[in-house]
């Protein structure tokens, strides 16, 4: 399921998640970065001569809360 889609300067990363844990970052269409995890990840990935963090932590307990921060 898509949860996020961020547009930085050129460059579209979208940020997708399965209920199995599964994280997949996509740039401009291709995929950049897989990994799994319940909790918390970062994937770090390149797009063109640019270089992006995207850190996922996700938080189960009382409300459920997904959060994304990504730095260039």
């Amino acid at each position: 399921m898509k949860y996020a889609e961020f547009e930085i300067d050129s460059n579209n990363i979208e940020f997708f998640n399965s209920l199995f844990g599964n994280e997949s970052i996509f740039g401009d269409k291709i995929e950049v970065s897989n990994k799994f995890s319940f909790f918390a990840t970062k994937h770090k990935f390149d797009l063109g001569s640019d270089q992006f963090i995207l850190s996922s932590s996700f938080k189960a307990l009382g409300k459920r809360q997904l959060d994304l921060r990504i730095k260039n």
